[in-house]
């Protein structure tokens, strides 16, 4: 069912069950490399691009639920609609991310780091090294400890890029994080056993 649109991309909502067996999610980033065949010394060039993709694998199961899935990866249109993904296990932050938190003042498009403010004031390790926070349809990851000031605010290192610029005042989410995806490829297939047990999995990639 197709739930919202996000920069032109229709949202298909996915089954809720069976959930996943495996996501493996993928960073990916747009770095040129020349290296001299006579030093070996490299020169490096940062398109600052860079995206998330996967793999995703779900359980075997039976027809009831696998047709389900089956109507999901058809709705999607090949990779001509968008759904939410994100890493089930770092669902909550490991810090404490205490607070209601939203970005301060202007965040540019492409910016390796994010302002935020509404955290708890004074306050270590709000968040650590790896906890996913989500702007808008955007899954983000924190690279560093983040300790609040006096203030609740604080500065964010973050992968990948900030995609669109934020108005101030956008909500930052911590916990259940998801970003945008798309399938990999228009084609979809599924595999049926001679025990009637359907086997699907398919790869992914960040909806830009």
């Amino acid at each position: 069912m197709i739930t919202g649109t996000f920069n032109g991309w229709n949202i298909v909502s996915t089954p809720l069950a069976p959930t996943y067996a495996s996501v493996e999610l993928t960073m990916n980033d747009s770095i040129s490399a020349n290296t001299s065949p006579y030093t070996h010394q490299a020169q490096t060039i940062d398109w600052q691009t860079d995206w998330w993709s996967g793999h995703v694998s779900l359980p075997n199961m039976p027809r009831h639920y696998a047709q389900t899935w089956i109507a999901f990866l058809a709705e999607l249109r090949g990779s001509g609609a968008a759904f939410y993904l994100g890493d089930a296990v770092g669902a909550i932050p490991s810090g404490w991310a205490h607070g209601i938190c939203v970005t301060a003042g202007t965040n540019a498009s492409r910016s390796s780091t994010l302002a935020v403010t509404g955290f708890k004031p004074s306050m270590a390790r709000q968040l650590l090294p790896g906890d996913y926070f989500q702007i808008g349809a955007r899954l983000h990851q924190n690279l560093e400890v983040v300790n609040s000031d006096s203030t609740g605010s604080a500065t964010l290192n973050i992968w990948p890029r900030i995609r669109e610029s934020p108005a101030p005042g956008t909500p930052v989410i911590f916990h259940n994080a998801v970003g945008l995806f798309r399938l990999s490829t228009s084609e979809r297939s599924f595999n049926i056993s001679v025990d009637h047990i359907y086997n699907i999995n398919f790869k992914v990639e960040e909806a830009l």
